[in-house]
């Protein structure tokens, strides 16, 4: 038993190995760059609103732990600055940290290493990573206990990044109730 469990174990770390190699090799382009810049749409969904809103942005990282989307001239957007998260609604900014947010803390280290030039992730315990179609997929459900849960507004998030050129796709953050936003990114421009 012991040698089954030994094999599927090791069959296991070749596998998550092969995943992070791929991520890597996406990523390295952001090694050569300070800046990247794209356009963005957001769709925010809501299941119990007929009509989805779709708003059009910008979107923008800078190295080493800088991330920017904006939509509606500001008064709709999600800022990384380091540990420091603000997500603008409406107007009306809401702050918080990665140190006492246990719902960014993964998710800003994964926009870390993406600017890093993809930085090993293997050994975070509340991420996903496969390839499928090209892209490596990035799914982040951030563990609480069931207090803390309660509280949370992102259930999960799910990053896609192009397997070929590092340009990231689209970003879906998944909210209760099934419920979530989709940021989808394109026409890039590398600084």
């Amino acid at each position: 038993m012991k040698h089954i469990l030994l094999a599927f174990f090791c069959l296991l770390s070749s596998f998550m190995w092969a995943q992070q190699s791929d991520y890597q090799k996406a990523c390295a382009k952001y090694k050569t760059v300070q800046t990247v810049t794209a356009k963005c749409q957001r769709v925010r969904h809501k299941k119990v609103v007929a009509k989805d809103e779709v708003l059009q942005g910008s979107f923008s990282m800078s190295r080493p732990d800088k991330v920017n989307i904006t939509m509606d001239g500001g008064k709709e957007a999600l800022d990384m600055n380091g540990t420091q998260f603000t997500m603008t609604m409406k107007g009306k900014p809401h702050k918080t940290s990665s140190k006492t947010n246990v719902q960014f803390k993964t998710f800003q280290a994964v926009w870390e290493s993406i600017l890093a030039g993809g930085t090993d992730l293997s050994k975070t315990s509340d991420l996903e990573m496969k390839k499928e179609d090209g892209d490596i997929l990035i799914t982040i459900t951030p563990k609480a206990d069931a207090k803390t849960a309660k509280r949370m507004m992102f259930t999960s998030f799910l990053l896609v990044i192009d397997g070929k050129n590092g340009e990231i796709k689209s970003l879906r953050m998944n909210e209760r109730g099934d419920n979530y936003t989709l940021y989808t990114f394109s026409d890039y421009q590398w600084k």
